[in-house]
């Protein structure tokens, strides 16, 4: 044996290669970076300060019947959880196995894109590429990866859907027993009933997927086991649809929202149908121009080692794989787009149009896949020659702008301003300081506190509109906000004051205004 073969000469990276890893493990350190600094905000306080009125899952019920959600699985999660911690200051804590789920389903996802014929580090790269191009080209990302509730009901349920179709794909059905296949059709089924659970639109997404699954299953006539599999995990999915779909919470709430957005005579169906082309029109040529995406598409398509894992793939019995997966993608980025503006009479709200984003991105990757991917010749080789991949040069240049466009473009770029402004790390300061002085404030038996603006607030505001979250409290104590964190430290009523507010010169009784000088502050707690 030569030393060349008992010592296969590994390929150094490009420059541009590397420049792109390094873009994209910043952009993901930025990402993760901000984790740290993330608080609680808005129904993050109103599911932990329920505790005060209701157990958890008489609170549940309540959210499901009486309140505006159907969401039983998110809302229970939440509840179950948000309830028995410090939420100030743990927050970081339940925001990072979310990630950890995250990259999990997109490990998944690749795989079922990709086979095994990959390596478990191209996986690992194409794993955090992805997460770092969503991330960084995410319309509101404090509502979707630094919020808690809208983490779980969004991108948890996107994540948890991508672990069950995988477990359909990929798991080797003819290799299992009888017996281990209907535990794992079961395990799958209970699975697909607690995800469809977490959010009424992405839940009629996934049965879509589901039922086009099955109906290409049923088909190609695979293993019976498998066949059986996917009935049985689409119509546990179809019931839990129905379970949050059809909840009294959502007609509530479908009814508050007539009246706040009315249609001034015209039709449903055409609001519907002109408020989302609205918005699609705002939102989907960016997204299909985002130099982002374009680049890692053409990194993807570009790469020789890919090209040969794009090779081959299921046996689809006839039906033309690009047609079903084109037109499923556009089918699920038009319910997207349509259902919110059916049944609010209005655009879909940010964390929605997050799931939207999420789910065009990753449309778009399986397109791109099907309509590149080659077929077999006998003898092993591919229909498509590598060098039928674009030059090497052209290779460079995708990852060069790929690099350079994750850094200069989008959440990254304004993530990593706000941290060098020191903007987050204020944030949250004034977070913990806020729930530091109310906190004492009825440890005293402070009934209604009145808390100053910091001037680093409006800061934030002016310079991190789009990191995180923002739903301050304001100066009227009957906003929802106010009445949320209001809740979650058990008082009557809280609202927020100027730094050098003047102060009436009778006290009022059982009201503490915290964080002014000791001589100026009026308390009374006789």
């Amino acid at each position: 044996m030569s030393p060349e073969q008992s010592h296969p000469v590994r390929r150094v990276p490009s420059p541009a290669a590397c420049l792109a890893g390094a873009a994209v493990l910043i952009t993901l350190a930025t990402a993760f970076i901000l984790i740290l600094y993330a608080c609680p905000v808005a129904d993050d306080f109103q599911r932990a300060g329920s505790i005060h009125t209701r157990p958890w899952y008489r609170e549940l019920a309540f959210e499901y019947f009486e309140g505006w959600s159907g969401r039983w699985s998110g809302n229970g999660l939440e509840l179950l959880i948000l309830t028995r911690i410090d939420i100030v200051r743990w927050y970081p804590l339940l925001l990072a196995p979310l990630v950890f789920f995250q990259a999990l389903g997109l490990r998944v996802f690749w795989r079922m894109l990709l086979g095994e014929t990959v390596t478990r580090r191209q996986v690992l790269a194409l794993t955090a590429a992805t997460m770092a191009v969503l991330w960084a080209g995410l319309p509101s990302p404090g509502e979707f990866f630094f919020w808690f509730t809208g983490a779980v009901e969004y991108y948890l349920s996107i994540s948890l859907a991508l672990l069950l179709i995988g477990g359909l794909v990929q798991t080797r059905w003819e290799e299992m027993t009888a017996r281990r296949a209907r535990l794992w059709t079961a395990g799958l089924s209970l699975l697909a009933f607690g995800v469809t659970g977490m959010h009424e639109l992405l839940a009629l997404m996934l049965c879509v997927v589901l039922m086009t699954g099955m109906a290409i299953t049923l088909k190609t006539r695979r293993s019976s086991s498998q066949g059986w599999a996917w009935l049985a995990v689409s119509l546990s999915a179809l019931i839990g649809l129905a379970v949050v779909a059809y909840a009294p919470g959502n007609f509530l709430r479908a009814a508050y929202e007539s009246g706040r957005n009315p249609l001034h005579g015209r039709s449903i169906l055409m609001n519907a149908l002109e408020v989302a082309w609205s918005q699609a029109w705002q939102q989907l040529p960016s997204w299909v121009l985002d130099v982002r995406l374009l680049a890692a598409t053409l990194v993807l398509v570009l790469n020789p080692s890919l090209s040969r894992a794009r090779s081959g793939g299921f046996p689809w019995g006839g039906i033309s794989p690009k047609l079903v997966v084109t037109a499923l993608w556009l089918a699920i980025v038009a319910g997207m787009f349509f259902c919110p503006s059916y049944l609010l009479h209005a655009p879909m709200p940010k964390q929605t149009l997050n799931a939207a984003y999420t789910l065009f991105v990753l449309g778009w990757i399986t397109t791109v896949i099907v309509w590149t991917r080659s077929h077999s010749q006998p003898g092993g080789a591919t229909a498509i020659g590598l060098d039928a991949n674009g030059p090497r040069f052209a290779r460079s240049a995708a990852l060069a702008v790929l690099g350079l466009s994750l850094l200069v473009t989008g959440n990254t770029c304004n993530g990593m301003i706000g941290l060098r402004n020191g903007v987050p790390q204020n944030w949250r300061r004034m977070t913990h300081r806020r729930d530091r002085l109310i906190t004492e404030a009825v440890r005293r038996g402070a009934t209604r506190v009145e808390v100053p603006m910091r001037d680093f607030a409006a800061t934030y505001l002016v310079n991190c509109p789009r990191i995180y979250f923002s739903a301050e409290i304001t100066e009227d104590p009957t906003w929802w906000a106010n009445q949320y964190v209001a809740c979650y430290y058990g008082v009557q009523s809280l609202r927020r004051v100027p730094p050098v507010a003047r102060l009436s010169a009778k006290p009022e009784r059982q009201v503490e205004v915290v964080g002014l000088k000791p001589q100026s502050a009026p308390i009374s707690n006789q």
